[in-house]
């Protein structure tokens, strides 16, 4: 079986929260799949860059609220609520592509006939 390079996401790229997010991820790919696609590994930095840009939007509204006033005093959306957004469409479009969804699993299991109450360390990985 093929091992995941993980210094393509160390901590000289990323921070703590996304290196340990994405070393779960890593653990539950290899722990899940018996074959690891090289495509994979373009599509898993790109879910790291965008949880790099989630966390970093949600700390700014954790910090700064979710909206502001101007001089004039309007009521502004903070940006970074956008940039949220954005990169939590991202990671859920590519974990899509790669047939990482709750439903792609599900279905896998159906066809599998795997117990749909053994426990999954994908899923956990993420849904905690």
């Amino acid at each position: 079986m093929k091992k995941i390079d993980r210094k393509l996401f160390g901590s000289d790229r990323f921070s703590p929260k996304t290196v340990k997010t994405m070393n779960r991820l890593i653990d539950s790919m290899e722990a899940n799949y018996e074959v690891i696609d090289d495509a994979w590994l373009n599509s898993l930095e790109m879910i790291a860059m965008n949880y790099e840009l989630l966390y970093s939007a949600y700390d700014d509204i954790k910090e700064n609220g979710k909206t502001s006033k101007d001089p004039r005093s309007r009521i502004l959306r903070n940006p970074s609520i956008a940039i949220f957004n954005n990169a939590q469409q991202a990671i859920q479009s590519i974990f899509s592509k790669m047939g990482l969804t709750v439903m792609s699993k599900a279905r896998a299991k159906s066809i599998m006939n795997v117990d749909a109450d053994s426990s999954d360390e994908f899923e956990e990985a993420f849904l905690q």
